[in-house]
């Protein structure tokens, strides 16, 4: 439920999955619930999805945070930890 759209398809693995990965953490601590829908199975993950939104107690900076982490495009994520670290 937390590997990137990337761990299933040919293309190489970067930081930046781990970025995803990291998103995913984040989004179930602030929602309870998983971002990806695990009863579509693998073709939600190879596909861009849509998840329900964060709820509106948390503070829209830290949605925008999250939701650039589960990014389905990796070049639209977080360089690099560091890069999140800082914006947080």
């Amino acid at each position: 439920a937390y590997l990137s759209p990337e761990h299933l398809t040919p293309k190489l693995l970067e930081p930046r999955s781990d970025i995803y990965s990291l998103g995913c953490v984040m989004y179930r601590a602030l929602s309870g619930k998983e971002p990806n829908d695990s009863e579509q199975g693998l073709a939600r993950m190879l596909s861009p999805h849509k998840r329900d939104p964060l709820p509106k107690t948390v503070p829209l900076f830290l949605r925008n945070v999250v939701n650039r982490c589960l990014a389905f495009k990796i070049g639209d994520r977080f360089e690099s930890a560091q890069k999140l670290a800082e914006t947080l």
